[in-house]
C-alpha cells in the first residue's frame, strides 16, 4: 500500500500557490489542486464526450452559453458529477481518503467548483 501511495504523490505536478490558512485549504491546494491539473487530459475528454453525448448543440452555443451548460452539468446531473469526482478521488491516497470521508460535503463541494473552473477556463478546447 506505501508504494502506491509514493507512486500517487510522485505522479501529481508541482505547483506555485500561496500558502493555505485551514487544512481544507491546505488539502485543496496540496492534494486536489495537483490531481486536476494531472488529470486534466481525461477530464477535458469526458465532458467533450458527454456534451456530444447529451447536448449535440453544444458547439453551436456562445461562449456565455457553453460556460452556463457546463456549470449546470457538473452541478445537476449527478453520474457525470460522481464520475468527474471519481477521476479525482481514485488518485487519493489512504491517508488523503481517510481525510476526504472525514469532510467529504465540503471537500466535495470544492471539487465540484474546481472541475467547473477547469473546464469552463478550457472551454474552447473541448
Amino acid at each position: 500500500m506505501e508504494n502506491r501511495s509514493q507512486y500517487l504523490l510522485e505522479l501529481r505536478p508541482a505547483l506555485e500557490l500561496s500558502p493555505a490558512t485551514g487544512v481544507i485549504e491546505k488539502f485543496q491546494n496540496e492534494t486536489l489542486r495537483p490531481i486536476l491539473k494531472f488529470q486534466n487530459s481525461l477530464l477535458l475528454n469526458i465532458c467533450r464526450h458527454q456534451f456530444i453525448k447529451r447536448k449535440k448543440s453544444f458547439f453551436k452555443l456562445t461562449q456565455e452559453a457553453q460556460l452556463i451548460y457546463i456549470e449546470q452539468q457538473i452541478s445537476r446531473d449527478i453520474p457525470f458529477k460522481n464520475l468527474l469526482c471519481g477521476c479525482i478521488i481514485g488518485h487519493f491516497t489512504k491517508e488523503e481518503w481517510t481525510f476526504f470521508q472525514e469532510h467529504e460535503a465540503e471537500l466535495r463541494k470544492r471539487i465540484s467548483t474546481l472541475l467547473i473552473q477547469r473546464i469552463q477556463s478550457q472551454v474552447s478546447i473541448i
